[in-house]
């Protein structure tokens, strides 16, 4: 499942956090369509794979989340030794409904760990070999796809 930041923005407060809570502040048709996509997708038994980058992707997998759909949700960084997860993440992890990955090559860093590009860029094409061949196209706006699986390859062996 891919949703571009351009589709979907939450409210924020005064000091710029999202406010998820709150009536989205753009909703294109773009947006309504990847979600009823991955909706249909998961009632009928598929396994929505997502790397939740954007803000739309994250609000996709809370609604997926919602109706138990069976996910595989990346993330940008690792986990911390002995790592659980908390409250309905755990729920779905138990609920054998939420596989949660990270690329064996990004440690756990505490706290939060900003998105760059080539981290995207690799979570996007791992979600994509995940998915099989097919199942979504990424556009990766000029970046060559040898870039890619090199990105890839850093991620999953080691830097």
């Amino acid at each position: 499942m891919q949703c571009s930041r351009r589709f979907f923005a939450y409210r924020r407060d005064r000091y710029g956090n999202p406010l998820p809570d709150e009536p989205p502040a753009l909703e294109t048709p773009e947006f309504a369509l990847a979600s009823e996509l991955a909706s249909t997708m998961a009632e009928a038994g598929a396994v929505v794979v997502c790397p939740c980058i954007s803000h739309g992707e994250r609000e996709i997998a809370r609604r997926l989340y919602k109706t138990s759909a069976a996910m595989i949700v990346l993330r940008n960084k690792g986990f911390a030794p002995l790592y659980k997860p908390e409250g309905a993440l755990f729920d779905h992890c138990a609920e054998r409904s939420l596989l949660m990955l990270a690329p064996a090559a990004w440690p756990f860093m505490p706290g939060r760990k900003d998105m760059t590009r080539d981290d995207a860029c690799a979570l996007n094409r791992i979600a994509q070999a995940i998915a099989g061949d097919g199942a979504a196209e990424i556009n990766y706006h000029g970046m060559a796809p040898a870039d890619i699986d090199r990105l890839v390859r850093e991620a999953v062996a080691g830097r």
